[in-house]
């Protein structure tokens, strides 16, 4: 068995709704997808997947402080949800590959670092996930509909089971 070789992020730009210019993300922390459980109780006790996941949060740091992103925090909090889109280049032995991340969904801070001459600015940006969608090379890994019900993962909705017994 060959060695896997460790993919490296090269660059992140972040857009408002596709086409608004937010930055280069300094840092992007993607959405964890984790399982709500439940714990038996008993002799031997355990964890459990409950069928269900828990609440999403994506946060990124941007190097420039623009009013786009405070029109991005006006727009999901007063008025509807519009995405955030995040599109990035992964290396992978010798080759690019494009990623494309998609959320929608509150945001729920904006914090700017402090502001010291001669230093770069930098703010935080916390969004509490609604839509989550993650294309690598144009292959869809990860789509989560939090309004609608839907977890694909590989292609695969895990809880169109779940949907059909509430309809």
């Amino acid at each position: 068995m060959g060695k896997l070789v460790p993919n490296t992020i090269q660059d992140v730009n972040a857009f408002l709704d596709g086409k608004g210019y937010l930055g280069v993300t300094k840092d992007l922390q993607l959405p964890a997808i984790a399982q709500k459980v439940v714990e038996t109780n008993g002799a031997v006790s355990a964890d459990y997947a409950a069928g269900a996941l828990e609440k999403m949060e994506l946060s990124f740091k941007l190097n420039i402080i623009d009013a786009n992103t405070f029109l991005a925090f006006g727009i999901n909090t007063f008025e509807n949800r519009v995405p955030l889109v995040f599109k990035g280049s992964i290396y992978d032995e010798g080759k690019s590959k494009p990623a494309i991340v998609v959320v929608t969904g509150d945001i729920v801070s904006i914090t700017p670092s402090a502001w010291n001459a001669g230093e770069v600015v930098e703010q935080e940006i916390k969004v509490s996930v609604h839509f989550y969608s993650l294309v690598i090379d144009s292959i869809p890994v990860i789509l989560v509909d939090a309004k609608n019900m839907i977890c694909m993962i590989g292609g695969r909705d895990f809880f169109a089971d779940l949907r059909a017994n509430l309809t």
